[in-house]
């Protein structure tokens, strides 16, 4: 049987701290702290101290200490003499901090991530502008280079709007790392959950056509009965995920690897999945709270099926991908398209073997579409028209139903919300486990950013949010 395997990597943000208002004896500041003095330490032991100290187990026994020394003392060597500046942003077991390589004459920011027990899980870095000056001083070029040469993934893609319109592409790196063929900008990359949006945008054009609302009870599409406990739950409802569905994050025990291999065509397996889980209890009291689930997007794709008669696929051709000119969009691995676009890579530098990874039919309108950045920033401005009053592909009144949050729950049809300097940013994260895809809107500023690498490696959310700076 093929290895069946389901990752997510989501950060829900919440409010930052500014560094007048930060408690300095706090935990996250003392990790972010100690790390600076051993990196400065010319004693090499120092550095072995702090290692045992307060990194988590986990994160000892994913690297071993020597190797873990090893690459210590090369970015030692790199940038010299690092200089403790301003604090960026604290989150609850997180803190980015400036800081200032003397050797390399630039600022980096560094992020201290805290696990089990409040010792560090998880460190990253990134060049970034002097927080002394207002502007942004490290190109665009220059950072997608420093994910590449800092290896965090082989290769990177990204795209920037500005003013409505696509402004500038960036490539930087290889897509395989045996072959090192060096990326295009018109390759695709697997987008994970930020294909959760795409199948909102299908809701969004049957209630164009009037033929679903956002408040239609789910009971009343399925062509069964279904869980009585299920029956206040509306489309709203699961395009915000408090349809009290379990999440189907990662795909483990015997039971959800069978819901991979129902019969039938895809449409038929989303349906059986559909009732399958609907016929369940619910994983918690539906519309009660937030509960991320990919099982809910499968739910909403046997929606648009049902009432469209027609399939998931078809559908995102013939609403999305065709009208926007979305030409290297599809589904699945895009190696399992062409050979030569860019592989996946785990965050230990192996390449996936795509014949061993598997999303079921019922998983992939929660995160299995592809396509280049170019036309990933197509689709940001098409959802930035419609939240300015255009209608596009579908009409600016589904756009914004599409993007509705509550004061409780940021999350609406695909995106995640971020109040920031008095207006909204709409972002989501996907990855899969060896790709990970970024995109994020300001509709205020009419501005957009999406960004890809070919890694899964976790460290790069915090990167890639850190350089959309919207």
């Amino acid at each position: 049987m093929k290895k069946l395997l389901w990752m997510l990597f989501v950060a829900l943000t919440t409010s930052a701290l500014c560094q007048t208002n930060y408690d300095s004896t706090s935990v996250e500041f003392k990790i972010a702290k100690a790390f600076i003095t051993s990196m400065n330490d010319e004693d090499i032991e120092a550095m072995r101290e702090f290692t045992l100290n307060y990194r988590t187990d986990k994160a000892l026994a994913r690297t071993s200490i020597e190797d873990r020394l090893k690459s210590y003392q090369e970015l030692k060597d790199k940038l010299g003499f690092l200089e403790f500046g301003p604090i960026d942003k604290v989150e609850q077991g997180n803190i980015k901090v400036f800081v200032y390589a003397t050797s390399k004459d630039t600022w980096f920011k560094m992020g201290f991530k805290l696990g089990d027990k409040d010792k560090l899980e998880s460190l990253s870095m990134m060049p970034t502008r002097n927080p002394n000056k207002g502007s942004n001083e490290v190109s665009l070029d220059q950072q997608a280079e420093s994910i590449v040469t800092d290896k965090l993934a082989p290769g990177v893609a990204m795209a920037v709007v500005r003013n409505g319109k696509i402004e500038k592409t960036i490539i930087h790196g290889v897509g395989n790392s045996t072959t090192n063929k060096p990326i295009r900008i018109k390759d695709p990359f697997h987008l994970g959950s930020v294909s959760k949006s795409f199948t909102a945008c299908l809701i969004g054009k049957l209630i164009d056509e009037g033929k679903l609302k956002m408040d239609t009870p789910i009971k009343d599409i399925f062509p069964f009965e279904i869980n009585a406990q299920y029956h206040e739950v509306t489309i709203q409802s699961v395009l915000s995920h408090e349809g009290g569905f379990p999440g189907y994050l990662v795909i483990e025990d015997e039971e959800e690897k069978r819901l991979l291999m129902l019969p039938g065509s895809a449409s038929e397996q989303r349906l059986a999945f559909a009732k399958e889980i609907l016929n369940q209890e619910p994983a918690y009291e539906p519309n009660s709270n937030m509960n991320y689930s990919n099982a809910g997007y499968s739910i909403l794709a046997s929606i648009c099926e049902i009432v469209a008669n027609k399939s998931w696929e078809s559908q995102l051709q013939e609403v999305i991908f065709k009208p926007l000119k979305m030409k290297s969009a599809g589904i699945g691995w895009p190696t399992n398209v062409n050979p030569s676009f860019p592989e996946g890579h785990y965050e230990n530098g192996k390449i996936q073997d795509t014949k061993e990874y598997f999303l079921g039919s019922y998983i992939q309108p929660a995160g299995d579409i592809h396509c280049s950045m170019r036309d990933l920033a197509k689709y940001a401005v098409a959802h930035l028209k419609g939240l300015n009053g255009e209608d596009t592909f579908i009409s600016s009144n589904a756009i914004k139903q599409i993007h509705k949050y509550t004061k409780t729950n940021n999350y609406g049809g695909g995106w995640m919300s971020e109040e920031k300097g008095g207006k909204v940013i709409y972002f989501h994260p996907g990855s899969a486990g060896t790709y990970f895809c970024y995109i994020a809107i300001d509709p205020k500023s009419n501005s957009a950013f999406v960004i890809a690498a070919n890694s899964g490696n976790p460290r790069l959310l915090g990167i890639f949010r850190d350089i959309s700076n919207l």
